[in-house]
């Protein structure tokens, strides 16, 4: 089965500049065992709109199977940060987790950005186990691509809840969209 995957360019994401097409995403939606993570990064997206992202994306990956995990990468502010830090040092009662987000890439073709990976509906997913550890992590030091405001590298590794199958979409250019299913219901 074939990998999807995008990087992003961080500095995009806080600078968009319409005449550099490079992909660009925002993570818009994360709740991790019913903690609201602030959206407090104010951005423009391709399509001129105001964005509150948790973060600004630097890398997603799917390998586009239903039950495959979905996984995240950005800079998130100082707060984001702390607060992504105490649930990382936290044992966690519950490892749901709500989340959206959307990546743009740009059509050569027709000239403009649309969304190559994105989500209609806020999904539902656990946070992924490397052994016994939870597959959410937020770095110490500061990045430097974007010097400020400060921000702070953060992954997430998110398999689909065991509940309705949900739809991301995939898309290769404007109008050429593919939707696909993740997530199994079980019982």
């Amino acid at each position: 089965m074939p990998q999807f995957r995008k990087i992003c360019k961080v500095y995009q994401g806080y600078n968009f500049k319409r005449d550099e097409h490079t992909i660009v995403g925002f993570l818009t939606k994360l709740t991790v065992g019913g903690v609201d993570v602030k959206a407090d990064h104010a951005c423009k997206d391709p399509a001129n709109k105001d964005v509150q992202a948790v973060a600004v994306l630097s890398d997603v990956a799917w390998g586009t199977g239903v039950t495959d995990a979905i996984y995240i990468a950005g800079v998130v502010s100082v707060a984001t940060r702390q607060a992504i830090a105490q649930l990382v040092y936290t044992t966690l009662l519950s490892v749901q987790v709500d989340f959206q987000f959307t990546v743009w890439e740009y059509d050569l073709i027709k000239a403009t950005y649309f969304p190559c990976f994105f989500s209609d509906a806020v999904l539902k997913g656990c946070l992924e186990k490397n052994g016994e550890a939870l597959n959410m992590s937020v770095a110490d030091d500061p990045e430097t691509a974007v010097p400020s405001p400060p921000n702070y590298m953060f992954k997430l590794g998110l398999v689909p809840q065991s509940t309705d199958a949900q739809t991301v979409t995939i898309a290769v250019a404007e109008s050429k969209n593919i939707p696909k299913t993740w997530g199994l219901k079980v019982g």
